[in-house]
């Protein structure tokens, strides 16, 4: 790089869709410019060409808003896939098909639901009341179906849900995920 020469980078990180379904109570995207904004499908399917044409390694979709709000997702994390691009996804998941979370773990290396509860999962995560079997049938879905894709679960740690590690860990181990993050 200092020498003039391009480097590609190894991974990229992306979020393409601002908006979320949900109104988690440690989003950090509160604090920015939120809304319906979104990298337009054809502009997915151009970067994934892009990226293996550059020699990128991986994509991971884990930035911003709602991911599975853009109906581009899917022919996204398929072309990347075709073009021997790793990718992966971060996702509340309850937005979810049968159908689509089939696409996501035929595509991606790693699936990734994001939930801070269980006890207090409509509080913390903001979600529609008694949202929390809607989350368990999409993530029991993912796991029975991941073909080869390693399904995990991610919890931010606040104050309010501290009682809820424990049960989460349980549960954790009842819908057979491969991992589960806590952090701060």
């Amino acid at each position: 790089f200092l020498d003039g020469k391009r480097i590609t980078p190894v991974t990229i990180d992306i979020g393409i869709h601002k908006g979320c379904n949900i109104h988690c109570a440690y989003c950090y995207g509160v604090k920015q410019q939120k809304g319906s904004a979104s990298i337009l499908p054809n502009r997915l399917l151009l970067l994934a060409d892009d990226a293996k044409a550059a020699g990128v390694r991986s994509v991971a979709i884990i930035g911003d808003g709602e991911p599975t709000m853009n109906r581009g997702l899917y022919p996204f994390v398929k072309r990347l896939k075709a073009n021997g691009v790793a990718c992966a996804v971060a996702t509340n998941g309850l937005l979810l098909s049968p159908l689509q979370i089939d696409d996501l773990t035929s595509s991606c290396t790693w699936l990734r639901f994001n939930i801070s509860g269980v006890d207090k999962y409509d509080k913390i995560m903001g979600a529609k009341p008694h949202s929390l079997p809607r989350f368990e049938r999409v993530l029991k879905h993912a796991v029975a179906y991941k073909a080869g894709c390693t399904i995990g679960l991610q919890s931010v740690l606040i104050p309010d849900g501290f009682s809820e590690i424990l049960p989460l860990a349980q549960k954790a181990i009842e819908w057979g995920v491969d991992y589960l993050v806590i952090k701060q």
